[in-house]
């Protein structure tokens, strides 16, 4: 594509984004939910992340489980984001995200790393400032599936056998990284979902952890995504202590619907292609 093809190509996709926004695809309820009319979409909706990062005012955003690059979408639709740090273990994701970042020429600094996202942001050079929004959906213990790379050990569901290795070798340390990346008004916010049918059980001791171990956070709420089929799905939220009241006024007015309640939610089902 020349030059002024691509620009053409970039402002169609903002704009179909803004009209998302515009035509209130995701809704407030009295149920406090997320809901999106787009019923055979099982994966992360980049108008969310978008919206996150706006109402937020976030310019360097992390995501420290990329997968297939759906809330990279968001970031780059951003009108406030600058920086964009992601995380994969897979060579060929990173290559995909530098294709989508140059699709639409895209000016917002993008820094990969490719490696297991416990181990890999610890190499991240982080700007002055810090992060200001860590938004990621992880995989949910043994429910990752990458067809492209099944065999990979650095996936999750290869290095982490049950809930306890899970959340002791990935998810507390992969946490604890974030929360030493996150500037002082940052948000850390964190979909996960636990699996009854596969014995994935996660949400509560997430919440645990973190209420115990890091005393300096303070929860914000509890974004509840619902897409057709009834399968909820939260994204729990943290901040420094003494930012929440900040954070939700910020983000009520975006009409995304925060929840004062811990609740974990918990969803049957095949395994979740990421």
């Amino acid at each position: 594509q020349s030059h002024e093809d691509a620009e053409v190509a970039r402002h169609r996709i903002l704009d179909k984004v803004e009209k998302w926004v515009r035509d209130k695809k995701y809704t407030l309820n009295k149920s406090v939910k997320i809901v999106t009319t787009w019923g055979l979409i099982h994966q992360w909706h980049a108008y969310i992340a978008k919206g996150l990062c706006d109402a937020l005012g976030a310019k360097t955003v992390l995501d420290a489980s990329a997968g297939w690059g759906d809330r990279l979408t968001g970031f780059l639709a951003s009108t406030s984001v600058q920086n964009i740090i992601l995380c994969d273990p897979r060579p060929e994701a990173a290559s995909a995200y530098r294709r989508q970042h140059k699709d639409v020429c895209s000016e917002k600094t993008l820094q990969i790393v490719t490696s297991s996202a416990q181990e890999g942001l610890r190499t991240v050079m982080l700007p002055q400032d810090r992060v200001d929004l860590c938004l990621t959906s992880p995989p949910y213990g043994n429910l990752e599936l990458y067809p492209d790379n099944p065999g990979s050990t650095e996936q999750v569901h290869a290095s982490c056998r049950g809930n306890e290795q899970y959340l002791h070798h990935f998810a507390f340390p992969v946490l604890d990284q974030q929360i030493r990346m996150l500037g002082t008004t940052g948000v850390i916010a964190l979909n996960v979902c636990d699996n009854e049918d596969r014995v994935v059980m996660i949400c509560q001791r997430i919440l645990d952890y973190m209420e115990m171990k890091q005393p300096k956070m303070e929860f914000v709420g509890t974004l509840i995504m619902t897409q057709q089929g009834d399968n909820d799905e939260p994204i729990y939220m943290w901040c420094h202590k003494g930012q929440g009241d900040r954070v939700r006024a910020a983000i009520l007015p975006q009409a995304v619907a925060v929840a004062a309640t811990k609740k974990p939610v918990a969803r049957p089902g095949e395994k979740r292609r990421r």
